[in-house]
């Protein structure tokens, strides 16, 4: 039985820590491939203040007392996340990259778009190499004999938005339903991105998000205006199970438990909100994964 082998093209700096090891690590231990790209295979890097917890503090600029965390410590990334981050950075493919403009998609089963902070992780949502492939992945999508699958968590969901689809004249998610970051968690992090600007060790800075300004105030909004149809961006409704839970901006999915998440499945496109859902997203992915290819044991058969 062949081996699914499955993309994540990653920004060169500041990729959301969390998103990227977690679901490489679940995508891994379900035996299968995860394959990076960066835009000059250069080997990424995930945000360092999530990771360490240093710099985050009003006194980082003192670098004798960078050491001494508070806040840091609840910031970033919990002992899960920091494991498989170390994980991660020894496997052979994440240090060896490949270029974003050597891609082809009929070497890829499955593509996976996370997101992150920063100029650079920002600059892959306006990437015209990226886009382009992510628009491919999505047209071969729904075709039987290619059988491409395409998860998006964070701001992959905004790259998979704003990428355009030959077969739907339009962005590669017209027609379809997805999730997406919600305006308050939005504004959580517009905090987190202020606060780092203003106290931030200047090491630890993020810089300015993106060559060019979005025209709309959250990504909720993009999406409704790039979508078919409003109530194709799938929100929380009222009266799900664990609805604060789901909606606070306060909890995190963990392994095994799925309280927290909110994952969204259109066929062969799943999407998750933030990295809350990951451990929820990456299980998923796995398991559609499962699908795509007991789909492709069954017309062998036939």
């Amino acid at each position: 039985m062949s081996r699914t082998t499955i993309l994540m093209p990653l920004p060169a700096a500041a990729f959301a820590p969390a998103q990227v090891a977690i679901v490489w690590q679940v995508l891994r231990e379900a035996g299968h491939q995860v394959v990076f790209a960066t835009p000059e295979g250069r080997v990424p890097a995930g945000d360092p203040a999530l990771l360490s917890g240093e710099g985050l503090e009003p006194w980082s600029c003192w670098r004798p007392l960078r050491k001494f965390k508070l806040l840091g410590l609840l910031l970033r990334c919990n002992a899960r996340v920091r494991a498989a981050y170390q994980a991660l950075s020894a496997d052979p493919g994440f240090l060896q990259p490949l270029r974003l403009g050597e891609l082809e998609v009929a070497d890829f089963d499955a593509l996976v778009l996370t997101g992150g902070e920063g100029a650079e992780a920002s600059f892959a949502e306006e990437n015209p190499l990226l886009l382009a492939l992510v628009a491919d992945f999505f047209d071969t999508a729904g075709d039987p004999g290619r059988n491409k699958v395409v998860g998006a968590i964070g701001r992959g969901v905004i790259i998979a938005a704003r990428s355009t689809s030959r077969q739907r004249g339009g962005s590669a998610l017209l027609g379809r339903k997805t999730a997406v970051l919600p305006p308050r968690f939005e504004r959580l992090g517009r905090l987190l991105r202020a606060y780092r600007a203003r106290f931030g060790s200047p090491d630890q800075r993020l810089p300015p998000q993106g060559k060019a300004k979005s025209a709309y105030p959250n990504a909720e909004a993009e999406l409704k205006a790039l979508l078919a149809k409003p109530s194709d961006l799938v929100a929380v409704p009222k009266g799900e199970p664990w609805h604060f839970r789901k909606t606070s901006g306060m909890f995190h999915d963990r392994p095994g438990d799925s309280r927290a998440a909110w994952v969204i499945r259109d066929g062969n496109y799943l999407s998750a909100r933030w990295t809350g859902d990951a451990y929820t997203f990456a299980r998923r992915f796995v398991a559609l994964l499962g699908e795509r290819r007991e789909r492709e044991t069954t017309a062998r058969a036939s």
